[in-house]
């Protein structure tokens, strides 16, 4: 089934809450602090877990432009933007495309509030509190954004 036809095809129920909006969950402006701290945005997202969810169902929609998609490109070109220049600069991994390493670490930091109920699943026998699954998203993304020479 698609998600179109729960929503009656309306992509008017998500066009609200997105926009502008959408681009607040993401990784902070200096990429260094991904491998030196594992700072991966992940704090806003407890927050605003629905910004995560709208998204999801956006890309169920799969609409031929989602809205205010001009200003969110935009913003979403700075931050692969600031791991570029922070792979040129070796600060961080460059063993795969900023782009890619951007995504990847947005992926990972959203997907915990995006699908609750599977962390909860996989976490059966030592429930995972917000802070336990902040730590794990610090970790992969510093390995992810680590320079192997180091």
């Amino acid at each position: 089934m698609r998600a179109g036809s729960l929503v009656g095809g309306d992509p008017g129920v998500v066009e609200p809450h997105l926009g502008a909006s959408a681009s607040s969950p993401g990784v902070p402006g200096d990429v260094a602090l991904i491998g030196q701290h594992g700072l991966v945005g992940a704090d806003d997202d407890p927050e605003h877990p629905e910004l995560t969810r709208l998204l999801l169902w956006e890309g169920l929609l799969d609409l031929p432009e989602v809205p205010d998609e001009d200003s969110r490109t935009a913003y979403y070109r700075t931050k692969v933007a600031a791991f570029t220049r922070a792979q040129q600069t070796h600060l961080i991994s460059d063993d795969m495309s900023g782009p890619d390493l951007a995504f990847l670490i947005l992926a990972l930091a959203g997907w915990w509030y995006a699908v609750p109920q599977m962390a909860r699943m996989m976490h059966a026998d030592d429930p995972a509190t917000q802070e336990t699954a902040r730590e794990a998203l610090m970790r992969a993304a510093m390995k992810l954004a680590t320079p192997t020479s180091l």
